[in-house]
């Protein structure tokens, strides 16, 4: 069973809270002079996709387009809200997508997206017992963490991840 978007917007948000209690979030924000929420940037990232659905690389869409489509689904969803709740939604939404290099719960969230697609990945392995098979899950995202935090939650999954394996007789 694939992850649900609404599953997905919530572990987001847990991941998001779990590192609001960590120290180089209070470091980081305090260098770059920015506060903002991480949990609520990474619940609003995806709520386009409840109308759009998850468009991937394999659907051959420009970043353009797919911007263009995510804004206009968000924008339908928010459009009877009061103003200032539109707004509350449609700024993390917006900070999710610019990706702008001060912001780093933006940048944070970016990170949690591929480490839940990666834990993922591996939940996926573990429930069809085929092994390592989702390998390109994994190589794809090899460099992209920005943030130290979620490397070493990369590091501590791919370690499990080969216990796993070792451990099984399945890799």
């Amino acid at each position: 069973n694939p992850e649900t978007v609404a599953a997905h917007m919530f572990r987001m948000g847990m991941m998001g809270i779990l590192f609001s209690h960590q120290e180089e979030r209070a470091k980081c924000e305090q260098l770059l002079g920015f506060r903002g929420d991480a949990s609520v940037v990474g619940i609003c990232h995806d709520i386009a996709e409840c109308i759009i659905g998850d468009i991937t690389p394999h659907c051959k869409v420009s970043p353009e387009e797919k911007a263009e489509k995510e804004m206009s689904a968000f924008k339908e969803l928010i459009k009877d809200l009061p103003e200032t709740i539109g707004m509350d939604l449609i700024i993390p939404f917006s900070r999710y997508e610019n990706q702008e290099r001060e912001d780093f719960n933006a940048i944070l969230t970016k990170d949690y997206d591929k480490f839940d697609m990666i834990l993922q990945a591996f939940e996926y392995e573990k429930k069809e017992k085929r092994g390592p098979f989702l390998q390109q899950f994994f190589d794809s995202t090899m460099t992209c963490f920005q943030t130290q935090a979620v490397k070493k939650w990369q590091k501590s999954l791919l370690e499990t991840r080969d216990k796993y394996f070792c451990e099984n007789n399945s890799a």
